[in-house]
């Protein structure tokens, strides 16, 4: 499954530097935004055009934001997959340590083990 995961985000890999490329510079716009605000103030015609711009520009930045992020939290289950799978291995026996069962634990590795996925 990790290696699955691994692939999956090595062939978006290209996708995501391309995406990332187009954000900074969708970025350094929206970074002149205030500025320009300020100078279109006075010209209401270029108000109305800088409006459509900063519309556009934010349509193309948040694809871009979403997609980064996903591939973050993919990063981050990858990264607690054999953590997880080595924990419910020993949790999940029915054993005891110290004569102390493992129910409680049990619970909870059930619900962090559901919520990770």
């Amino acid at each position: 499954m990790e290696q699955l995961a691994q692939a999956g985000l090595k062939k978006t890999e290209g996708e995501g530097k391309a995406k990332q490329a187009v954000g900074e510079v969708l970025q350094g716009v929206l970074a002149v935004k205030d500025f320009v605000s300020l100078v279109t103030q006075i010209m209401p015609q270029a108000a109305l055009a800088w409006t459509g711009v900063c519309f556009a520009v934010q349509i193309f930045v948040n694809p871009i934001i979403e997609s980064k992020a996903n591939r973050d939290g993919i990063r981050h289950v990858i990264t607690r997959m054999k953590w997880y799978c080595q924990l419910s291995s020993l949790l999940l026996k029915e054993n005891s340590i110290n004569d102390r069962p493992f129910a409680g634990i049990r619970v909870e590795l059930e619900e962090r083990i559901v919520n990770l996925y």
